[in-house]
């Protein structure tokens, strides 16, 4: 996955995989919208406007790429921003 794509689809609303550019798929991510997302370990493959976070529950590490934010008014309709405390980062989920 390149991190051009990444930056053109992070976070984006979407309604199926098809509509996510090549290595995301389309995923609730634990809210009541589905986005544009990946699996990742860093920052880096998430792109432009992308955090890697743990969205997994306690004992259960899954890091996906969401997009950053600093209010809910930088995330897509029913999303909100979330500070993710084990990163000390804000995303939309």
């Amino acid at each position: 996955m390149s991190t051009e794509d990444a930056a053109i689809v992070v976070g984006e609303p979407c309604a199926d995989d098809a509509a996510c550019a090549l290595g995301f798929a389309c995923d609730e991510v634990g809210g009541a919208t589905s986005v544009c997302t990946a699996h990742c370990s860093e920052d880096a493959d998430c792109g432009t406007g992308g955090r890697c976070v743990d969205v997994g529950s306690e004992g259960d590490t899954r890091r996906t790429c969401l997009r950053t934010c600093g209010g809910d008014d930088d995330c897509p309709t029913d999303t909100a921003c979330v500070v993710f405390a084990a990163e000390a980062a804000s995303a939309c989920r």
